[in-house]
């Protein structure tokens, strides 16, 4: 069993999580919905009725192995 976000309950059960970078996430949600605010109105892209072409971003993120997925003692 696993979880994301690495939040701090998941370490006091034993969670097995992903940690993912959320202030580096949330800062650059921010930035995005800034930037396309003051794009508002700018020329559309050809036919699409589009003014911003989406976008692929690549974080970090860590296993974070814990109880939930360790190797029982007697297997």
């Amino acid at each position: 069993m696993a979880g994301m976000d690495d939040l701090r309950v998941a370490e006091f059960v034993g969670l097995t999580t992903v940690s993912l970078p959320l202030y580096e996430m949330g800062s650059l949600a921010a930035r995005h919905i800034i930037d396309t605010a003051a794009r508002a109105g700018a020329p559309q892209h050809e036919g699409t009725g589009v003014t911003d072409v989406p976008a692929t971003t690549v974080l970090s993120h860590r296993l974070v192995a814990r109880e939930t997925t360790t190797r029982r003692a007697d297997a």
